[in-house]
């Protein structure tokens, strides 16, 4: 499936979703929706695409008469693939803007730090791109769903693989964060389950 799909299938069930989380008695306001993306630096084509298919699928929705006849608003914030920024970014667009549901975020190490603080915001947090296992394993919670593979699934095949060959040393080049550590720790597990010794 085409990325640009799988974002406008995520947003479509977000927003079927939000139908439910919205109060009745805002019926006529806009649904807002959070965007938190890394917009700025050398990752930054992550969010910018993100961004434009985000764009196009809310266009796409409000040509149609919105969602039972309610406007989509989207507003994007840029994380900068920091912590810190994200968190700020999230804030802001709970407390200051007042979004129904944020969506987003496409760097694990990001997530790993912001997802223990969205049940204070009390607002739904969809991740579309970070890849760690934890957000929807040890430190998953009720306002945090995944629409997206996380990287035990995508190594697990890698490890199959491995197994299969008579290789019998295994070396990978990978990024030094959450991501490259997390997919070499999946990766020599599964290998290990699948061909001990």
């Amino acid at each position: 499936m085409k990325r640009s799909q799988l974002i406008f299938k995520g947003i479509l069930a977000v927003l079927l979703c939000l139908i439910f989380f919205v109060p009745v008695n805002a019926a006529q306001k806009p649904i807002k929706l959070g965007f938190v993306y890394i917009m700025s630096g050398p990752f930054s084509t992550y969010g910018q695409f993100a961004k434009q298919g985000a764009q196009l699928a809310i266009d796409e929705i409000n040509k149609s008469g919105g969602i039972l006849g309610r406007k989509v608003e989207a507003y994007f914030e840029d994380s900068t693939g920091k912590p810190d920024v994200a968190a700020r970014a999230l804030k802001k667009l709970v407390y200051q803007i007042g979004v129904d549901c944020l969506i987003g975020l496409d760097s694990s190490g990001v997530a790993k730090t912001v997802v223990p603080l969205i049940p204070q915001m009390k607002t739904p947090l969809i991740i579309t791109h970070a890849a760690t296992p934890d957000v929807t394993g040890n430190i998953c919670n009720d306002y945090v769903f995944r629409i997206s593979l996380n990287l035990a699934q995508n190594v697990k095949a890698a490890a199959k693989i491995a197994a299969e060959s008579k290789a019998k040393l295994w070396t990978t080049i990978g990024p030094d964060y959450a991501f490259g550590h997390q997919s070499w720790e999946y990766f020599q597990k599964y290998l290990k389950e699948l061909k001990p010794g």
